[in-house]
């Protein structure tokens, strides 16, 4: 009997053996502890004298069921559900748990639970009775603020682990322990499993309205070692459901499989968890450039949920992702009304502000100050939210121009604000953080903030920056400590580049003294870099005209500028491309004080001349030679013009001829013809040039029309008199240059009647240029000149049958006729695969006008896309008009997008695009105010302009243009 240690029951119900362990009171009738299972047992009874084998469990009689159910909201962090049903050897776990412990003990052990497992905190359990041992055993435990989960705007996710099915496993498959491990890679014997079981995870996902479950894989089967983890997924009513099965497989392993499966459990756990991740279908649809589809979903839900302002932010945001500023503005406001507690709503309302209403940031048009309050409404009413945080430190460091501040004070503020986004080992905000306590002048702090990070360039950068805030010897010095010879250069300089942001010029300039290598030109850049104080520029020098004008190109307006207001709008010209080009370098970064200090140090002027003749200052600005002409006028250096500002020398010449001072103006047209800088080739300086070996004899008549000629695009009505009358000159290229001048200061003038007057009269002149002759031409043909223009232009194909110029010029005039008629001839220069992309824009353009269907604009413009790599502004806006009219909206705006710089305002070719898109959005009243924002401009005669497609619309909404 020495053998025998347990005493069991066998019972025999409707003819089937049923064994009972009568002390295990936690399992039911039938199910056998693990000790008694596979044991050779003596029944005792009459006529038994073998012996028997109690049974053994197979996988699928040990089962775990959980069912976890994952409540996602649409913003915010899920709850969660978890339902646990216990079979087999596993009956009495959590039964004997309940029943054997207070509640107030099971509700302490739930909550770690649910802080371990599911990052969230723990609500409440309920569980069947633990007494009744005649049905399985549940338990629900229920938790909130689930870490695992989360919903932001357009997503919803949830983060499962696969390997919590391995939760049950032995030590010797699962378990971490050095001496285990050591057993198992030395064992020899089979291993046999004590509890082979099942282990059943479902995760139930909830989506919230709107949301559909993604594609769905296949079921996956996967092998770890003798064990197999099955993935199902299935969708169901509100949402689907990820299911994760293990099966421990067969109850006998060898000593390799046992060692196989528990590597590959370490392989799947080291995995860790996959994201299941799910997008508001509004969302999809607009990412599939299906806006309109989209809006309707949005409004939907704004239907369903009428007092939220979450899908009122979302539309707002979508608005503003295809160019509808006005719409998402309104949008984002109704937001805040309908709920004016949800920060978010504030943030969102703040983002749309602060950008114009093409979306950019930054650019002219946004509302900074509204932007600012709306950000800080946000984080009063919500002050974890990261968005608020982070756009509000951007904008409040930065100027209405885009360029940084170097308000110490904001910078402080920006610091503070950034710093609650930095949880331990995210460095994403690190730099901004540096960068704003380097820019707010507090070494300590930043010192204190490097040693902060891990070790790095960032950590690097900011202990040298830190140092050269004492002296530029201390951030070598620093420097030298921290990194190897080869990385030293390479860190000093970038922190001297900080340093020059802090307009630290003296510890960047020793910075830049010991780097090896450095160029020439840029260290006696360096050397020269001052700060530039604009109150004690003395107003005598002419040195400070060329600050000056260099403040106006680089930052902006000028107050009180010591210029003309003609020379006022040339500089504004030139100072649109400069200024747009600064947002694509390093000097978008500078401060408007620190770029003026830059840019003087990079490009200083010489000086030629004295008070009394006027000085020539030059400088060479971004590559091009810039020069200046100054005078001394009321004891005050005065900018009169330069050689790209020659409509000032035009001005300053006809003041003086009007003053009989014939000598001065001879001596200024002299200086701007004889300029060493290459004129650029224009019209205007035409007889400039073929006259200046006269400019010394000419007579006041000559001296006037030459002056004219150079001034009359900024004054065009006061001088065209004077240039079609083209006062002393009577040679045939003479005339043509002043009616050339002429026609073209009428045209900017936007007075194509006398512009085709001027260009008639030009016409009768000797051709010379076929180009020149087709674009009078085109002008001449308006206002009833089109049969004169029509038969000059067929006069000079008879000489020339294949000029291109002339045959556009045609192809123009015959746009007085009736469309079917002009058709034919336009579509010419379009046939054939050579044709040029100008005329096959042109073609697009004007078929997308006239034509009831875009059907051939669509084909001619992208012909023209297909042949430019890089397809210019005007290019993209045809495209972008056509997509328009075949109502995509998205890729319409696409290509808008494309067109528009960083700070230039949108163009009439963009403002008609935005009013098209809105029509197709059924936003009426914004099309409106689009299409009203379409000026007239100085475009000829002939193609239909951007003001012929605004007003077509509008008359078509039933609205006087």
């Amino acid at each position: 009997m020495g053998e025998f240690d347990h005493a069991i029951v066998r019972a025999v119900v409707d003819g089937k053996d049923l064994w009972i362990d009568a002390t295990e009171d936690l399992l039911p009738a039938g199910q056998l502890p693990v000790r008694d299972q596979g044991r050779r047992a003596l029944i005792i009874a009459a006529g038994t004298k073998a012996l028997s084998t109690t049974p053994a469990s197979k996988p699928a009689d040990n089962l775990i069921r959980e069912v976890r159910t994952f409540r996602l909201p649409e913003q915010g962090t899920p709850s969660v559900s978890e339902v646990t049903e216990e079979r087999g050897y596993f009956s009495g776990n959590l039964r004997g748990f309940v029943r054997n412990n207070t509640k107030a003990d099971a509700d302490k052990a739930f909550a770690s639970y649910v802080a371990d497992e599911y990052q969230g905190s723990y609500r409440s359990f309920t569980s069947s009775d633990p007494h009744d041992l005649t049905r399985p055993f549940t338990l629900t435990i229920e938790g909130a603020d689930v870490g695992r989960g989360g919903a932001q705007r357009g997503q919803v996710w949830v983060w499962l682990f696969p390997s919590d099915v391995l939760d049950k496993l032995p030590d010797s498959l699962g378990g971490g322990d050095a001496d285990v491990a050591a057993q198992v890679a030395g064992r020899k014997v089979d291993y046999v499993w004590s509890y082979p079981h099942t282990y059943e995870i479902t995760n139930r996902i909830e989506l919230p309205p709107g949301f559909a479950p993604p594609e769905l894989p296949a079921a996956e089967t996967r092998t770890l070692g003798t064990m197999t983890l099955t993935t199902t997924r299935a969708r169901v009513a509100t949402g689907y459901t990820v299911t994760y099965r293990l099966d421990t497989g067969k109850a006998r392993i060898s000593a390799d499989e046992l060692r196989a499966g528990r590597a590959a459990v370490a392989k799947l756990r080291d995995e860790g968890a996959t994201q299941v991740l799910a997008t508001l279908d509004a969302a999809q649809l607009a990412q599939q450039g299906k806006v309109r589809e989209a809006i309707a979903e949005y409004r939907r839900l704004i239907a369903l949920h009428p007092k939220e302002a979450l899908h009122h932010d979302q539309l707002a945001l979508l608005y503003l992702s295809v160019g509808q500023g006005d719409a998402a503005r309104r949008e984002a406001r109704l937001a805040t009304k309908v709920e004016p507690g949800a920060g978010d709503g504030w943030m969102v309302l703040g983002h749309v502000l602060a950008r114009d209403l093409t979306g950019r940031r930054g650019a002219p048009g946004a509302d900074r100050r509204a932007a600012e309050a709306a950000y800080r409404k946000a984080l009063a009413l919500a002050p974890t939210h990261v968005g608020a945080h982070s756009d509000l430190a951007a904008l409040i460091t930065a100027d209405a121009t885009g360029h940084v501040k170097r308000d110490p004070a904001v910078h402080r503020e920006a610091a503070a604000l950034l710093r609650p986004l930095r949880p331990d080992g995210d460095g994403a905000y690190d730099e901004r953080i540096a960068d704003a306590l380097a820019m707010a002048g507090d070494a300590a702090a930043l010192e204190a903030f490097a040693h902060e990070l891990p070790d790095g360039p960032g950590r690097r950068k900011a202990l040298t920056v830190a140092a050269g805030m004492t002296d530029g010897a201390a951030a070598v010095r620093q420097a030298t400590a921290l990194v190897s010879a080869n990385d030293r250069d390479d860190l000093l300089q970038r922190a001297a580049a900080t340093l020059v942001a802090m307009r630290r010029y003296d510890a960047a300039r020793a910075i830049h003294a010991a780097r090896v290598g450095v160029p020439v030109a840029y260290r006696a850049a360096m050397d020269r870099l001052r700060p530039i104080d604009l109150a004690k520029l003395p107003p005598r020098d002419p040195t400070t005209v060329a600050t000056l004008v260099m403040q106006r190109l680089t930052v902006g307006p000028v107050a009180k500028p010591p210029w003309s207001a003609d020379t006022e709008a040339a500089l504004a010209e030139i100072a649109a491309g400069v200024i747009g080009g600064f947002t694509t370098t390093d000097l978008a970064a500078l401060s408007s004080d620190v770029l003026l200090d830059v840019m003087h140090a990079v490009a200083p002027g010489t000086v030629r001349g004295d008070a009394k003749a006027g000085w020539d200052v030059t400088i060479d600005f971004m590559g091009r030679p810039f020069t200046l002409y100054v005078v001394l006028r009321d004891q005050r250096a005065y900018l009169i013009g330069g050689n790209a500002l020659t409509a000032g020398v035009g001005r300053e010449a006809i003041d003086r001829i009007a003053h009989k001072d014939l000598a001065g103006a001879r001596a200024w047209l002299t200086r701007l013809a004889d300029d060493v800088t290459p004129l650029p080739g224009v019209d205007e300086l035409d007889l400039l040039k073929r006259h200046r070996t006269d400019l010394a004899a000419a007579p006041a008549p000559v001296l006037e029309t030459i002056a004219w000629s150079l001034f009359a695009p900024h004054a065009p009505r006061a001088g065209l008199a004077s240039l079609r009358a083209c006062g002393g000159l009577t040679a045939d290229a003479d005339r043509d240059a002043c009616l050339s001048v002429a026609m073209s200061s009428a045209g900017h003038l936007g007075d194509w009647r006398l512009a085709a007057e001027v260009a008639r009269e030009a016409l009768a002149l000797p051709v010379t240029d076929t180009a020149t002759a087709g674009a009078r031409a085109i002008v001449a043909a308006h206002d009833g000149g089109s049969k004169l223009a029509a038969a000059r232009v067929t006069e000079l194909l008879a000489a020339t049958p294949d000029d291109l110029e002339l045959k556009r010029a045609r192809a123009v005039i015959t746009m007085v006729l009736p469309w079917p008629e002009a058709a034919p001839v336009l579509d010419q220069l379009t046939a054939g695969p050579t044709a040029e992309p100008e005329d096959l824009n042109n073609g697009a353009w004007t078929h997308l006008f006239y034509d009831a269907k875009p059907d051939a604009a669509r084909a001619l413009i992208e012909r023209t896309m297909a042949r430019l790599n890089e397809p210019p502004r005007n290019v993209r806006n045809t495209y972008a008009a056509v997509l328009a009219e075949m109502g995509d909206p998205a890729a319409a705006w696409h290509q808008v997008e494309l067109g528009l710089d960083a700070t230039s305002p949108p163009d009439n070719g963009d403002w008609y695009v935005i009013g098209r898109i809105a029509e197709n959005l059924d936003l009426r009243d914004d099309a409106i105010a689009a299409y009203r924002r379409v000026a007239g401009g100085s475009e000829p005669p002939g193609l239909p302009s951007n003001l012929d497609f605004a007003q077509k619309r509008l008359k078509a909404l039933g609205v006087t243009p």
